[in-house]
This record gives C-alpha cells, structure tokens and sequence, in this order.
C-alpha cells in the first residue's frame, strides 16, 4: 500500500495503529501516508481493489479563509488535531440529537473526535471551537462528523449498512468587525512599518458605548490558509523562528509601556487624589534634577515648554508638568496604580481570545517582592509618564480610552455579536449584550477635563495630535512615544477618541519602535477613523516630532 501511494510504510503503519486503538473504527487517515493524492492515485487503488480490502477512498472538505492575511489574528486558523489535543478531546460524545433507542449510531461509542479531525488552533477557531457553558461540552464550529456503522464478516468486508448519519454544520459566528475599516488599518499599519524602522504594531477600534471590537490587527501577519494543508516540519522551523514573530498577536499578547497615552490616566489619579486645578501651572525649562545625585528627568521636548497649566501639559504632552505633580503636589505610586487598576491596566480584559496576557502596574509592594528592592522616586516619575516598569496591550489602552470617552464605564471588549445555532441543536440564537466591569470611580468633572484636554491635543496650535485636523469629524486624542531599549526609536503610540461631543469609536494605534506617535501611529488612526465613518481621510498636514 505504502509504494502504491509513494509514501512511508513506517507512517502507514503508525496510522492505522492510531485507528485501531480508536473505540470505533476510524478511516486511515491516508494524507498522514501520502502528500498528495491525485486523479492518477485514486485510479491506481480502483485497479487494485481487489487486492486492497477495506482501502476506501474517502473525500474530505478543507477549511478556507478567502480574505487571506486579513484579520488572521482574530480568526486564528484551523488544522489536523494535534496528537496532545487528540488526547485531551478523545473521550468527548456526540451529544444525542435524537431520542436514544433510535440513535443507532449513538450507541457506539459515539464520539465527537477522530485522529483526523479538523480543531482550531488560534483565535476565534480556538476559543469557539467547542461551547463549555451547558453541563457538557457542545460542538460549536467544529459541527457533527458524519457516521456509518457497518456489519462486517469475519474477514472484515462490509456486508451490510446498519445505521448512518450524515455530518451537520457547526454554528454560525457573527463577528464585531467592520471589514471594511480592518482593511484599512491594516493596509496603513503594513504600509507604516515598511516605510520606517517599526518592527510590527497593532490597530484595535472599540465601540466605546458596547465595547464591541470593530478592528483588531496585528502585524507583521500570516495567511491562515497555508495551516489547512499542514506545514513541513522546516516550514513550521521557519514560521516559529522568524524574528518579526508574525504569530504574535501584538494587539493582546504583547504589553508594552504606553508612554504618554497613560498621561489620561494619570490626570485622573491627579484631579481625584490631589488640590489640582486646571490653572495649576508649572515652569517647563526641558528637565528637572532630582536627588543628591541630580539625576536629570528630561522632556521630550529639549528646549522646554514655558509655563505649562494642566490644558497644555495634556495638549502637549509636557513630561515636566507630570513629574512635578509627583515632586511638589504629591501625586504616589499608589494613586497611580490604583487608577490604573481601575481603568483595567494590569489585569486581562478577557476578550474571547486565546493568548492575551495582563500586562503590568507596578508598585511599591511588587519591587519588593520581584525585584527585592524599595521602590524610588525615580520609579513614580517614571511611572507617571507611562514610562519603567508599566506595561499594558494596544486593548487595554482601548478600553480605557473608550472608558474616558464614555464618562467612566469600563466595558469588556466583545469580538462576537450573534451566534446562530444549526437546527439540530435545537438552541435559540446567541445575541451579546455589553458587559459592564465596572463603573469607575471617578469624578464627571474630571473625566470632561481629561476629554477637553485631549480634544486641545488636535485643535491647539502646539497640540501633538494636529494631525487629526480637517478630518470632518471631531477628534480627541493623546500622543505617547515610549522608550524601551537604548539605541532603538520610542514605541509610536496614539489614543484617541470621536466625535469629541458625542463618542461613538475609541481607536489606538501601536507601532513597535516606530518613533514619535504623532507623527507614526496618529496617521494610521486617522484612515481608520476615517473608514469606521463611512469619509475620506484626506490629506493629513505633515507633523514634526513629538511626544
């Protein structure tokens, strides 16, 4: 059989030691024997039927995705199940679909996974492959295999079909995304990297009055599709080793410091656990020294600010006012982890996607433990303008950035809106509803002067985010560049809102050491917003370095 079909004999015989163990008989899987199996090769086996007893030869649907690389992060990709996933599925039933003395097929060993079996293995595929919320697990996109049950003779020939069942569909998901937007931000973010020295990035929009998530993109990226047919152990060596990790979901496995995007936040922590004003004004020569040591804290810009009130210090993303609401109002490690707990940084958003880590909000308790040191000064000054320690995914930024826009409510991100159960299940449709985690805690007033300052961020004559203007629709934005590694550009960052009078969409855009975020990511934000409005983006005006 094996040098009919030009494969291994070694894998034809661990096959079909992998389907005899099987409770039920199971149809050797023959691509784990051949590659191929073309016109020319089934013909070769009708010839020899008579020589080759039991050998059927069966057809098989694939998996396609027909948008390629789009959105391949959220969809994950499909495959053969893996030996581990075999082990861990096995013993899963078919549920009974009809009453059990005329489920004939049900009554052998019934089960839901065979050694050939398609599972998803990453995003949407993944988490939905099976429904874990009823008393046993529920197949959702995976469907119902196909059965026969057969009477055979003593020398295992069919003699005669006892029962069968034809396969059933598995759900169908409707997603969040706006397809159209996806393309776009994903076509700027590819477009952005390749440009400049950024290494990847990521794009998330939200809804911020559901927490629907209308884009969420990665890059670099893969096509799914090459999953289908299986990878060659030198193809998979050259996808898991590639340095620009395109397996990576930079939108919520990868956390990052957010640079001045967290100055939202810690404007928050200042107006609701300090006497700040929005007159409060500071001077702004470029750097302060602290310490007997006279460690220099610099600006981002060299030259300073001048006089900078809290309207400016936000517009213009001036590090100097922040760190002096550490040194001379008092602003604690402690107001700003708890603020930033509050707004979800540090915690997973628990987006309904496999791999998403929770970034972290370091304090005083934490150096102590991990790093077995006392927590500095320095630390919070740091920390103040997103900067050391603090990390967070371009997701949690969304959402917080959705919560200010909103007046405080903190949502949790939905990637699905429908799911449509197959008649046989006999379930009604699944519709999401948003999910509240939280009201935070904090002051109308003090939300309105966030979103204010951040709309001065794009209106004001020095505002970093001026590349928002002219779009057609009111934008409220924020800036962050954000080191991480001497010798590499600042992580771009932009956070932004719109319309500023009534929100509707909180986009953030993330590139990966790609510079200055008014000048890199902001761009990028803009056709997205673009696109989620059904406008032109128009002409941006070129935007020199900064914050």
């Amino acid at each position: 059989m094996a040098s009919l079909l030009g494969g291994d004999a070694s894998r034809l015989r661990r096959a079909i030691h992998i389907a005899l163990a099987s409770s039920v008989a199971q149809p050797v899987p023959i691509p784990k024997v051949a590659s191929t199996l073309d016109f020319s090769t089934v013909a070769r086996i009708e010839e020899n039927g008579l020589d080759l007893p039991g050998i059927v030869v069966l057809e098989e649907t694939k998996r396609y995705y027909p948008y390629g690389r789009l959105a391949a992060h959220v969809l994950g990709y499909a495959r053969v199940i893996s030996e581990k996933q075999y082990e861990q599925y096995r013993n899963i039933s078919v549920p009974q679909v009809s009453p059990p003395q005329d489920d004939v097929v049900a009554l052998v060993a019934d089960r839901l996974y065979g050694p050939r079996s398609i599972t998803g293995h990453a995003g949407v595929e993944r988490t939905y492959e099976l429904d874990w919320t009823g008393p046993q697990p529920m197949p959702l996109l995976v469907g119902l295999p196909g059965r026969t049950v057969l009477d055979v003779d003593v020398k295992g020939e069919p003699v005669r079909v006892i029962a069968s069942r034809d396969p059933a569909p598995g759900a169908s998901l409707y997603l969040t995304l706006d397809i159209a937007a996806q393309k776009v931000a994903e076509e700027a973010l590819e477009e952005t990297i390749k440009e400049g020295p950024g290494l990847g990035g990521a794009v998330v929009a939200v809804d911020v009055n559901t927490g629907e998530v209308l884009v969420l993109c990665s890059k670099p990226s893969f096509d799914p599709n090459v999953w289908v047919t299986g990878l060659s152990p030198a193809e998979w060596e050259r996808v898991a080793n590639d340095p620009r990790t395109p397996l990576l979901n930079r939108a919520i496995s990868g956390a990052y410091p957010p640079g001045s995007t967290f100055k939202m936040i810690s404007s928050v922590a200042a107006f609701e656990s300090l006497r700040l004003t929005p007159s409060t004004s500071f001077q702004c020569t470029g750097r302060i020294t602290v310490g007997w040591r006279h460690t220099v804290y610099r600006c981002w810009r060299s030259g300073g600010h001048g006089t900078v009130d809290f309207w400016r210090g936000v517009a213009e993303s001036c590090d100097v006012y922040f760190y002096n609401l550490v040194r001379y109002l008092g602003l604690t490690s402690d107001s700003l982890a708890f603020w930033a707990r509050q707004f979800g940084l540090g915690k997973p958003t628990d987006i309904a996607l496999p791999g998403e880590v929770e970034g972290l909000v370091p304090d005083p308790a934490w150096r102590r433990v991990v790093l077995h040191e006392n927590w500095r000064l320095g630390d919070t000054l740091n920390m103040v303008i997103g900067q050391g320690y603090l990390s967070a995914t371009p997701l949690q930024i969304a959402m917080a950035t959705a919560a200010i826009a909103n007046g405080g409510k903190l949502y949790q991100p939905q990637i699905v809106r429908k799911t449509l159960w197959p008649a046989w299940t006999g379930l009604p449709p699944r519709i999401a509803k948003p999910r509240l985690v939280r009201a935070i805690p904090a002051s109308p007033a003090t939300l309105e002067r966030v979103r204010r300052a951040m709309r001065l961020s794009v209106v004001s004559e020095r505002g970093t985010s001026r590349v928002m203007q002219g779009l057609g629709v009111s934008v409220a934005g924020k800036t962050g560049s954000a080191e991480h590694r001497p010798g590499r550009p600042t992580h771009a960052w932009y956070a932004c809102f719109a319309p500023y009078e009534k929100p509707r969409y909180a986009v953030v855009v993330f590139v990966d050491s790609g510079g200055h975020g008014g000048a890199v990511a902001a761009p990028i934000a803009r056709r997205v917003l673009a696109a989620l409005f059904g406008m032109a983006a128009g002409r941006a005006s070129p935007q020199g370095p900064s914050d």
